[in-house]
């Protein structure tokens, strides 16, 4: 679905399913890309003059994994833009991010020597767009999923939440989201729990620095690490009355670390007294997370007010946030109105083991043998248990 969505804006297409050739070869680019981005995968990042040796020389892995990947990368960026280019020659190209491109640099550019320059930009961006959407929102639906089946108490308050708001008779849409606060507090968590790039994306500083007396000189390689500032455990103090934090029916604002919203009223609290970190106790190799607790003795597996940053963390920041919450939010609110998701049945007849565990490189995703990856999504994925139904009985 979300991969259907990104090709469709960037070229006016739609897939025919996971199987389709744009899609197989977008996996593929998005392997090698998140192989070779990984902090210190290649010599290439310290010793740049080692590009400059043959990749039949023995430690060249780098080289190597380019080798064997640009031909998926270009025929991404290259095969999809060309068949807008043709159907535009011929006035048949459906509205789309690369045809915009195209007719505005014929507009501006046409017959200019800076005409291939624009091309070949715009030839890029769409490529990068798609690209870099598909494999990073994907990401999280599988990561909500995966939450959802460890934590069945989290599902049945969003789903309590979307019976109230939306009813049982139809699907939520994005008029409704304003007023899902639990559900918008899972889309934020989702991304914070299961970060979609767990080591972040390497920076470089651009100037001398010092930080709590450490000198860092110019040039230095800044690893974000996404996946240990995300995973800290908050607890809260809240200086409200006891009956009123009991009730669990207030959640932390993701986007203020010191406000809590009654999810029933809408409400917002002030938290009188600062929060206090811990490290959590999951381990980094895997990625295993444990539940967060609150120190008002509830078990909250979910919902802290979110160090979540997973859209950059720079000038830089991702041009396709805003659409990647958007789509993330609408896939969580209707697969959760629509389905009970719990652990699947394996060949064996016996119930799916689900663990909170990630796999990849520099786009972390859910294991195989947990998601039977997207292609059979909503038919097979191991976490869908049982449809609920629109009609159901409240």
């Amino acid at each position: 679905m979300v991969t259907g969505i990104i090709f469709y804006i960037a070229y006016g297409k739609r897939i025919s399913g996971m199987d389709d050739d744009a899609v197989i070869i977008a996996q593929k680019a998005a392997e090698g890309l998140s192989e070779a981005a990984m902090p210190g995968f290649s010599w290439l990042d310290f010793f740049p003059f080692a590009r400059h040796i043959p990749s039949w020389v023995p430690g060249t892995a780098s080289k190597k994994l380019a080798e064997k990947y640009l031909p998926y990368v270009q025929a991404m960026r290259d095969k999809p833009y060309d068949e807008v280019k043709a159907a535009l020659d011929k006035g048949i190209a459906p509205p789309s991010l690369a045809a915009s491109l195209m007719e505005r640099n014929r507009k501006k550019y046409g017959g200019t020597d800076e005409e291939d320059l624009y091309d070949k930009v715009a030839r890029s961006v769409t490529g990068i767009a798609y690209g870099a959407g598909a494999d990073t929102t994907t990401s999280s639906c599988e990561s909500f999923l995966l939450a959802m089946a460890l934590f069945p108490d989290v599902q049945r308050k969003a789903q309590a939440e979307l019976d109230r708001v939306v009813g049982t008779h139809r699907f939520p849409n994005f008029n409704d989201l304003e007023n899902l606060p639990y559900v918008r507090a899972v889309v934020m968590e989702t991304t914070r729990w299961m970060p979609v790039t767990p080591s972040g994306l390497p920076h470089v500083v651009i100037s001398d620095d010092v930080y709590n007396g450490f000198h860092i000189p110019k040039g230095t390689v800044a690893v974000p690490a996404s996946f240990s500032y995300t995973s800290f455990k908050l607890v809260l103090t809240m200086s409200l009355p006891e009956s009123m934090v009991q009730t669990a029916n207030y959640i932390p604002l993701i986007d203020n670390a010191h406000r809590i919203c009654d999810v029933r009223t809408g409400i917002c609290y002030m938290i009188q007294k600062t929060i206090q970190t811990q490290r959590n106790s999951g381990q980094i190799g895997s990625l295993e997370r444990t539940h967060l607790a609150s120190d008002v003795g509830e078990q909250l597996p979910l919902f802290f007010p979110s160090l979540h940053r997973q859209d950059g963390s720079t000038s830089r920041i991702c041009l396709g946030k805003s659409f990647s919450n958007n789509t993330l939010s609408i896939f969580i609110a209707t697969v959760l109105h629509a389905f009970d998701i719990g652990a699947g049945i394996d060949a064996s007849n016996r119930p799916v083991e689900l663990r909170a565990e990630m796999l990849g490189g520099l786009v972390a995703y859910v294991p195989p043998v947990l998601s039977h990856n997207l292609n059979t999504l909503l038919m097979h994925m191991p976490f869908w248990k049982a449809y609920r139904g629109m009609s159901r009985p409240a």
